[in-house]
């Protein structure tokens, strides 16, 4: 497979829209700027182009094997992760405290969407490292994060979290995993867990597994779930490996894609109990979780169930003052196209403001009616998503648009940008023209789902 990294659509993006060079003015990013990004990104590219692009197709034809409880990776994921970890990436933006290079997440993002586009098998193991890493630095305590951390930063040892189980998916309120505690201050974790990315592999020495469980006697539901540091090897109190802990693989799935990422069942406590150890209080594990599964969720979030959280939590429960406050900051930049001189930049203006127009109707639809008429307001939650993220990609086009005409007033690197300039063209042309339409399917189309008779299906 050939990957080509967009290492100058990624710096322009970085020091036109994100503005890097104001983060570079934060305490502690001094020395972040765009000098530092250009040369970050440069070596990432290469790494993700030469090295981890390439085992996409191995990992098709050698996908990770499971025998006898173990899991051998693809061949060349294990050497590669080691050039991954060995060249600082998966400590990119954690704290050097822990080993690493505390540069912005800014900068950690592109490069994390490089190794993404690159291979996906492969980043998913560094990713949910990174999850356990942010998780353990929210909540954890101080023994814990000097315990843990650095040797997920040098990947020496990499993380997973654990939530679903047979009959607990998105419902984690039917999470059965329990955990008993012991006298040393310890519990003993009992449960099977699914669905676990890199649940087990051979590319590191430790697993450090993110448990949700539900402590003997805690109150039902989700307010009830603790979260536990469960490694497959505990670790000795000098940071040595001692005894295999009680927490096994008992398979890994099938799938059609990512087959190099083995996706694992394991099973908590079939000889005597898994030692866990609790990350911050008991009962507050989900919030704590939830640190670790936002980074996952960015990712594979465009489902029906994030469309209902869009609905629910971010606009109906402020009466869509959230909302209403995006579309002003869209409003801003659509007043900034419109005063320009340019076809292209008016042209735009118009589009975004059509596309804020039907954002602010659907706001009001939904303010307006998710008490009264639930029904009809979530039978078009994902068009919302779709509408809501449509915009907001236009609202940056738009952005994108005006720096670009700027820097082309400039004389700088006309090819590229006037490609940026017919890159928000089309955009205006073919994406914004939808969003009216999704309006409508919102706001009148809900009796095409609620009307029909549940024996139909």
């Amino acid at each position: 497979m050939t990957y080509r990294a967009p290492v100058k659509d990624m710096l322009f993006v970085m020091k036109e829209l994100a503005n890097l060079e104001a983060v570079a003015q934060l305490p502690g990013f001094e020395d972040a700027g765009l000098d530092t990004a250009q040369a970050v990104l440069e070596e990432c590219a290469k790494f993700n182009e030469d090295v981890v692009a390439p085992l996409n197709w191995e990992g098709d034809i050698n996908p990770s094997f499971f025998k006898d409880g173990t899991v051998t990776a693809t061949p060349g994921f294990k050497q590669a992760f080691a050039q991954y970890t060995q060249g600082g990436w998966q400590g990119l933006h954690h704290p050097s405290d822990f080993g690493g290079q505390g540069l912005p997440k800014l900068i950690h993002s592109a490069c994390q969407e490089m190794v993404n586009a690159a291979n996906m098998s492969f980043a998913l193991c560094p990713l949910l490292t990174d999850g356990a890493i942010e998780a353990l630095l929210t909540a954890g305590s101080e023994a814990q994060k000097e315990a843990f951390i650095p040797k997920m930063i040098d990947g020496t040892w990499t993380g997973t979290m654990n939530l679903t189980e047979p009959q607990a998916g998105s419902d984690l309120a039917a999470v059965r995993t329990r955990a008993e505690p012991q006298a040393d201050g310890t519990y003993k974790i009992f449960g099977t867990k699914i669905f676990i990315t890199w649940g087990e592999h051979d590319m590191a020495e430790n697993l450090v597994h993110l448990v949700l469980a539900r402590v003997v006697g805690a109150p039902e539901g989700v307010k009830g779930i603790s979260l536990f540091i469960v490694p497959k090897f505990l670790v000795n109190a000098d940071g040595s490996l001692g005894a295999r802990n009680d927490v096994h693989c008992v398979s890994i799935e099938h799938k059609m894609g990512i087959k190099a990422s083995p996706t694992a069942v394991l099973q908590y406590g079939d000889h005597g109990g898994a030692i866990g150890y609790l990350v911050g209080q008991e009962n507050r594990g989900l919030e704590y979780m939830f640190v670790m599964m936002n980074a996952a969720r960015f990712g594979v979030g465009t489902t029906a169930i994030q469309a209902n959280d869009l609905i629910g939590r971010k606009t109906a429960r402020d009466g869509g003052q959230t909302a209403k406050a995006i579309a002003a900051q869209i409003e801003a930049t659509e007043q900034a196209l419109a005063a320009r001189k340019s076809e292209a930049a008016q042209a735009f203006a118009r589009r975004l403001g059509a596309a804020r127009q039907a954002y602010l109707d659907v706001v009001d639809f939904v303010v307006g009616n998710t008490k009264a008429s639930p029904n009809a307001v979530f039978a078009g939650s994902v068009n919302y998503l779709m509408l809501a993220g449509n915009l907001v990609a236009g609202w940056q086009m738009g952005r994108a648009l005006l720096a670009a005409e700027d820097r082309l007033a400039a004389g700088d690197d006309v090819s590229f940008m006037q490609a940026k300039i017919t890159t928000a063209r089309f955009y205006g042309d073919h994406i914004l023209t939808r969003v009216p339409g999704l309006r409508d399917s919102i706001v009148d189309g809900a009796a095409g789902v609620t009307d029909m008779a549940l024996e139909a299906f």
